[in-house]
């Protein structure tokens, strides 16, 4: 949590310029993130092994 909340600091104009568009980038790939370390979650290990199998 204390990683996520050092992000607070770049919201300081003073300091950082950013656009709209950048902050949905940066936005977008932490949620990513987010999205699939919750995935590891809640997948079962047969899941998990599941990757790459070859066609019968």
């Amino acid at each position: 949590m204390a990683e996520i909340e050092k992000l607070q600091k770049l919201s300081n104009k003073k300091y950082y310029t950013y656009s709209t568009e950048q902050i949905n980038e940066l936005f977008g790939a932490i949620q990513t993130a987010l999205d699939e370390t919750k995935a590891t979650f809640t997948t079962t290990n047969a899941e998990k092994k599941k990757l790459f199998t070859f066609s019968a």
